[in-house]
């Protein structure tokens, strides 16, 4: 049996509804921003985890700032909550007014949580470790990012250019690299890396069908 507050045609139901998604916000606020205070502490409290505390830091930033997009963009302009979107929004701060290092171009397409999150651990991780140790560390270096779509996969090229260049494959798979697999397999994205020459190739294939669920 339907509760008055469960039934579609009930007047009241939207609104009880609203309350409960902005309950939601608030408290998924609220968690980010105590995990980002305790990290601050440890960090204060032992200065030799500062390193490790920044990167989860800016993982954690990532997250929240696709969950704002995401989520909390209000519900007259959830068409603007797209792929491409997403991704201005997370380089938004490896760009400068005059100085664009990284650039996205391509076919947009709707996105929502669940894949954006992934997909914003993935980028915020190739970011940053562009910035230490591929294209991103050089004064002359980029990364394009290129969007595309066909009727089974939506593809994100990731490209970089202008850094030192690589022999090859590093030897062994660092912290970052697992944690782009493990997301990216929970999500039943794909992810294939080529380390050329000139600079870091990855290729983010997400099923069509999987950007909006």
């Amino acid at each position: 049996m339907l509760d008055q507050h469960d039934n579609p045609s009930n007047p009241g139901t939207e609104s009880v509804q609203d309350l409960v998604v902005l309950d939601l916000r608030h408290r998924l606020k609220n968690i980010y921003a105590v995990v980002g205070g305790v990290l601050a502490l440890s960090a204060r409290a032992q200065p030799e985890m500062r390193p490790f505390v920044e990167a989860l830091r800016d993982r954690i930033a990532a997250l929240e700032a696709a969950h704002a997009y995401l989520v909390e963009t209000p519900a007259a302009t959830e068409e603007e909550r797209t792929v491409m979107g997403l991704l201005r929004l997370l380089i938004a701060p490896f760009n400068s007014e005059h100085v664009k290092t990284i650039t996205v171009s391509g076919r947009d397409a709707p996105m929502t949580w669940g894949p954006g999150g992934t997909l914003a651990l993935i980028v915020r991780e190739l970011a940053t470790n562009s910035v230490k140790y591929g294209a991103l560390s050089a004064e002359a270096g980029h990364v394009a990012i290129a969007c595309s779509e066909d009727r089974d996969d939506y593809a994100i090229h990731w490209r970089e250019t202008g850094g030192p260049r690589l022999a090859g494959p590093p030897e062994t798979a660092g912290f970052g690299t697992r944690l782009i697999e493990r997301a990216a397999a929970l999500a039943g994205f794909s992810v294939e890396r080529k380390w050329r020459a000139e600079g870091l190739e990855t290729v983010i294939v997400i099923p069509a069908a999987g950007l909006t669920r």
